[in-house]
C-alpha cells in the first residue's frame, strides 16, 4: 500500500494491490482506487480489466458487464475482457448472454463449430425473445460463412 501511496499511477502496484485486496476481500477499496484511475484513464486495459474482476469479485455484475462491454467496443478483441464477461454473466445467472460471448470468443481463435455449438445453446436460452433468436441464427449463418471461407483457403 505505501508504493502505490506513493506512486498512484504505477499500473504494476495497483495490479498487485488489486489481487491483494481481492483476497483479502476488500472490494470496496479495490473499487474505489480503480474507480478513480480509471475516471482518468477510462480506456486502459490493465484499469479497466481490474475493476470489472474486483466488480465481479464483489458481485456488482451489471456494473462489471456494462464496464466491459464499453470496452470491448472500443478494444473489441480482448480476449481477458471477453473472458472476464463471460464470468459476470455465469455469476449473475444469464445464460443465454453467458454462450453469446463464448461464441465471439470461438470466433475470435476460427473455432467456428464451437462458436456455432455456443450460440445453439444461447439460442435454447432465448424463450420467446424473438429478436434474440433472429440474432442469433444471422449469427450462427455468418459464423458459417466465416468456416467456409476459411476452409477455402
Amino acid at each position: 500500500m505505501k508504493l502505490l501511496d506513493g506512486d498512484p499511477d504505477n499500473l504494476f502496484y495497483l495490479d498487485v494491490f488489486t489481487d491483494i485486496a481481492i483476497e483479502t476481500k476488500q472490494f470496496e477499496v479495490a473499487i474505489n482506487r480503480l474507480t478513480a484511475q480509471t475516471a482518468h484513464n477510462p480506456r486502459n486495459q490493465v484499469l479497466v480489466l481490474n475493476l470489472a474482476n474486483v466488480l465481479i469479485k464483489d458481485k456488482q455484475y451489471a456494473r462489471a458487464t456494462i464496464l466491459l462491454k464499453d470496452f470491448l467496443l472500443i478494444k473489441p478483441n480482448n480476449m481477458m475482457a471477453y473472458d472476464l464477461l463471460s464470468d459476470a454473466y455465469l455469476a449473475g445467472h444469464q445464460p443465454l448472454e453467458m454462450h453469446q460471448v463464448k461464441a465471439e470468443v470461438f470466433a475470435l481463435l476460427a473455432a467456428y463449430p464451437r462458436a456455432i455449438d455456443e450460440l445453439q445453446s444461447a439460442y435454447n436460452f432465448a424463450g420467446d425473445k424473438q429478436l434474440e433468436k433472429q440474432r442469433i441464427r444471422a449469427r450462427i449463418e455468418q459464423f458459417r460463412d466465416a468456416q467456409e471461407k476459411l476452409r477455402t483457403l
